[in-house]
């Protein structure tokens, strides 16, 4: 059962990397946009209308799965990367989505659009690079050979006694 939670946090974990990178591929053309047509293409109702239909659920998915695998693992490397999934969804929720929530609501250009313009893009960047650490300290923990637990005292004392991996992946899979 943990690892097919693990492969379900690695596919959820790259469909959000592929949204949150494609801001960023996006940013350096986008802050050079006439502030106007910026606004048109951010508008939640426009361009990026399924970002927020799909991939806002991703995100909300992949926070709870990775929860789910650093609970049951009890391994750092999971606990870290849920910890980066869930900081980046926190960053989008308190510096995108205020920025969407104005955007949405504008009916002329405010005199501070520059200043909602680079909340918008530096919100999407910092998501990007919270969701690339959390995907990386994931894939390593996934590569990681499994804890085996051994209640023999010292293995060194009692090397006839230590199980093999496969035996410890085996016990992985199986339900608690």
């Amino acid at each position: 059962m943990s690892r097919t939670l693990v492969l379900a946090e690695l596919v959820l974990a790259a469909l959000v990397l592929g949204t949150t990178f494609a801001h960023v591929l996006e940013l350096p053309p986008r802050i050079q946009l006439d502030p106007a047509l910026w606004v048109e293409l951010t508008r939640p109702d426009a361009l990026y209308r399924w970002f927020g239909v799909i991939g806002g659920p991703l995100e909300g998915a992949l926070v709870v799965v990775a929860t789910v695998v650093a609970v049951r693992t009890r391994r750092r490397a999971f606990l870290a990367s849920a910890l980066a999934f869930a900081a980046a969804l926190a960053t989008w929720i308190m510096v995108v989505a205020p920025a969407n929530a104005a955007i949405g609501a504008w009916t002329a250009l405010p005199a501070d659009v520059r200043w909602w313009q680079l909340r918008w893009e530096i919100g999407h960047a910092a998501s990007f690079a919270l969701v690339l650490a959390g995907y990386v300290v994931l894939v390593i923990g996934a590569l990681a050979p499994p804890v085996i637990p051994c209640d023999c005292g010292s293995p060194a004392l009692a090397p006839s006694s230590r199980r093999s991996t496969r035996d410890a992946r085996d016990e992985l899979d199986e339900p608690r």
